[in-house]
């Protein structure tokens, strides 16, 4: 009942300020605006097209290379697929210079895809999803131009999500620099826009509005209202603190659910693993919080708060990142190390970031003991990964290297969250008024 009390009261601060109703508009407005996005499957027409579209433009009004335009002509499927994934395709790829001097100079200057030696590498590389790809080079019939006669007999694609897809953003605005497999897509989204910016909105939003709530509770009158109810101080701080927490638990809900279920409705992909999350960034908050809450306690000023726990977010992401870093270019350097055998230099002693050996060690510290931000950063990143992309695109985008376990990035974070409150309240209790 105590506890259902503060909450009350926390929820009623948030409420007051107009700024809870402003934040679920505003998530709202986000789900909508992830609602809006629709992604259509391109034919293999649409995605060349695309790619010369922007070569075109760089290349068309250039005389020092020839100025080439470059056409896709007489496009057909020959085995009669209605899915673009289960087509044979017949193609002509027509490359078209004012003259025959300029064609001679654009093809002498290496331009991508203007001779043959160069298109099928392109193809391998860009098109690596068709099979049994024949390319030739037809005989020229005009002055300026050579014609590329592409054939291709099946795909290694079984399924649309990993087909190439252009969304379509705000019910109809087509986004073509934004073309991939409809598995890409819709990980750049749950990604940057979801985990990303919409995380770090949260959270900063999140701080600024929770700052607040221990500030309010010193004031004078206030406190003393609570405490002449059979409450302790320490419990009644640690209440407050589950006020602010629930506060970004439901915000948190509310749009990673909305989007889940916009992204599964319009792309039919539901991946679970998204909902991961929830914890994550409540977890995150949950840290970020128990700064805040110290620092108001030893202030009494939201703004100090606020700066603190900005301060504190920075340099766990700081550390994280950093020793992120270290790891990575001292992995790199013990497999060049393996390869060169005996035969290898002894080590210098310096930094993989060309820092002294000891401050190489002082960050690795610093990231195993402070809070685990970046850890839980990485987490949420290969939660959306596992949950879309497939093993080899996990593997492309460098998302399958090993973490610290969930117990030792939860455990760590949990104690410092514990340390934190604790030092609050006992500062709470001993300070008067």
């Amino acid at each position: 009942m105590k506890l259902f009390t503060v909450l009350k009261d926390s929820y009623r601060e948030a409420v007051d300020g107009k700024i809870f109703q402003a934040m679920v508009i505003i998530a709202g407005l986000f789900i909508l605006f992830v609602a809006s996005i629709s992604y259509k499957p391109l034919t293999l027409k649409d995605t060349l097209e695309n790619q010369y579209r922007l070569l075109n433009r760089f290349l068309s009004n250039n005389p020092g290379v020839g100025s080439p335009t470059f056409t896709v002509e007489n496009y057909q499927i020959t085995n009669g697929a209605t899915e673009p994934w289960q087509a044979d395709y017949e193609l002509d790829i027509v490359l078209t210079c004012p003259n025959k001097d300029a064609l001679a100079l654009t093809r002498k200057s290496g331009i991508p895809g203007s001779k043959l030696e160069t298109l099928k590498p392109m193809f391998d590389q860009t098109y690596y999803y068709l099979n049994n790809v024949n390319i030739r080079e037809l005989p020229s019939e005009t002055a300026g131009q050579v014609r590329f006669k592409v054939t291709t007999q099946g795909t290694s694609v079984t399924e649309a999500t990993a087909w190439p897809h252009e969304p379509t953003v705000l019910f109809g605005v087509n986004a073509p620099i934004f073309t991939g497999t409809l598995r890409s897509l819709v990980y750049m989204v749950e990604q940057s826009l979801v985990n990303f910016l919409g995380g770090l909105a949260l959270l900063l939003i999140g701080v600024i509005i929770t700052a607040g709530f221990v500030p309010n509770l010193l004031r004078k009158g206030t406190l003393d209202l609570y405490i002449v109810k059979p409450i302790g101080r320490s419990e009644l701080l640690v209440y407050k603190y589950i006020g602010g927490l629930l506060f970004a638990l439901i915000l948190t809900s509310f749009t990673v659910i909305g989007v889940w279920l916009a992204i599964g409705l319009r792309a039919g992909v539901w991946a679970p693993e998204f909902l991961m999350l929830i914890p994550i960034i409540t977890m995150y908050f949950a840290i970020l919080y128990a700064v805040s809450v110290l620092a108001a306690v030893l202030t009494r000023s939201a703004l100090v708060a606020i700066l603190v726990a900005l301060l504190a977010w920075g340099g766990f992401s700081l550390a994280g990142y950093l020793n992120g870093k270290i790891n990575t270019a001292r992995a790199e350097e013990g497999k060049l190390r393996q390869m060169m055998g005996p035969d290898a230099p002894p080590a210098d002693g310096g930094s993989a970031l060309g820092l002294p050996r000891n401050a190489e060690t002082a960050i690795h510290f610093a990231a195993r003991a402070l809070p685990r931000g970046w850890d839980l950063d990485t987490q949420s990143a290969r939660a959306i990964a596992h949950g879309v992309l497939t093993e080899q695109e996990i593997k492309k985008r460098n998302l399958d290297e090993e973490l610290p376990s969930w117990a030792e990035t939860v455990g760590v974070s949990l104690g410092w969250i514990a340390l934190l409150l604790g030092l609050a309240c006992w500062r709470f209790e001993a300070r008067d008024g």
